[in-house]
């Protein structure tokens, strides 16, 4: 049954048949967990809060109700997002402070830069560069103010481009060396 008959419909089937069930939930969560764990990892920076952070999505999303079907997929991402701000509580400071090596098993090289980010500027770039939302999305989602995010994006998109630059250079007094064979 499509929107439209969804509308026309007088006996309240349609309206139920458009809202999102538990299974509908679940089909989202099978289908995409890789991708909605990635985004787990790269917002709380830790294997096990992730971890924690997918499942509390998963189970709040299967208990939601009036949850329109097409709404699931970004219903789902929103619910790791609020986990990931629930369970690591970042905050701004002035000065950006940097987790540190944090290696991860089996993640791809050029996330590690992202992981050493302090956990507000990995809220930042990983929803404002990755996940495309606005500075102002974010500031809600992060319960902080504009000027935060927009300094922090800046400080998180020079640390990760610096980065990047830095693993994509060859190493010193390589440059004009033949190789041996």
């Amino acid at each position: 049954m499509d929107v439209e008959e969804a509308r026309t419909d007088n006996t309240g089937r349609g309206r139920k048949n458009a809202y999102a069930t538990a299974d509908d939930f679940c089909a989202i969560f099978n289908r995409d967990t890789n991708s909605l764990y990635a985004l787990a990892l790269l917002l709380t920076g830790d294997p096990r809060t992730a971890e924690r952070c997918f499942f509390s999505a998963l189970s709040e999303c299967t208990a939601a109700k009036g949850v329109f079907k097409r709404w699931t997929r970004s219903w789902t991402r929103i619910a790791i997002i609020k986990n990931a701000v629930r369970l690591t509580k970042p905050k701004f400071t002035a000065n950006g402070s940097q987790a540190g090596n944090i290696a991860v098993k089996g993640l791809h090289a050029t996330a590690a830069p992202i992981l050493r980010l302090g956990a507000f500027d990995r809220f930042v770039f990983v929803l404002s560069v990755l996940d495309w939302y606005s500075v102002r999305d974010c500031a809600v989602l992060l319960k902080s103010t504009r000027q935060e995010v927009e300094f922090a994006k800046e400080r998180a998109v020079q640390f990760v481009g610096a980065a990047a630059a830095h693993q994509l250079s060859p190493p010193a007094g390589q440059f004009g060396q033949r190789l041996a064979i």
